[in-house]
């Protein structure tokens, strides 16, 4: 088995906006962990996600912990290098992606009362439909 101690890889973070009642904020998800940057590029491009998002690549050594020095890098959900992060940008992409996942569970909601799925059902539904609807306030 070889050691991969001290190798180079790329991790790569899915980034996005996201609401919560009057702010948001940026969150970021690891989801790949590359052997290469080039490697790190085709997984990016080959991955679909919503708009408004981005990525952020960040070279790192396998089990180390100290990672100051290494700049990230930001890329488009597309794949193409950005200076910035797009906050602003997902910021408006959120709102319409938040209203979209509302509608989902309210269908969703009427779908399971008119089934007569158990009541935990429709109460984690409601739950869902109130967390989305406060996370909503404040962001027209």
């Amino acid at each position: 088995m070889t050691d991969i101690k001290g190798q180079r890889v790329w991790v790569v973070s899915h980034c996005e906006v996201f609401l919560q009642p009057g702010r948001s904020a940026v969150d970021e998800v690891v989801t790949y962990v590359a052997s290469s940057k080039a490697s790190a590029l085709r997984l990016i491009r080959a991955t679909r996600v919503d708009p408004g998002t981005w990525w952020r690549l960040e070279p790192a050594r396998v089990d180390e912990i100290d990672i100051r020095g290494c700049a990230s890098e930001l890329y488009s959900r597309e794949g193409r290098r950005l200076k910035t992060a797009p906050v602003e940008k997902g910021y408006r992409a959120a709102i319409p992606r938040y209203r979209k996942n509302l509608a989902s569970v309210r269908r969703r909601l009427a779908e399971f009362s008119r089934e007569g799925r158990p009541k935990r059902d429709l109460d984690i539904l409601r739950g869902a439909l109130k967390s989305i609807q406060s996370c909503l306030m404040g962001h027209s």
